[in-house]
């Protein structure tokens, strides 16, 4: 939920792919988009630090 209210990024929990400490990140978009979307991701991990 962090992810998805801080950064706008939806996730899916790994324990959906048999691997329980681990997320799925979906990225079929053009590579601006995915860099846009890490960009977010990495601003929003940087907040919990």
């Amino acid at each position: 939920m962090y992810l998805l209210e801080e950064a706008k990024i939806a996730v899916v929990p790994g324990s959906a792919f048999w691997i329980p400490s681990a997320v799925r990140f979906a990225y079929t978009d053009s590579m601006e988009r995915l860099e846009e979307g890490m960009e977010r991701f990495r601003n929003a991990m940087e907040k919990l630090q």
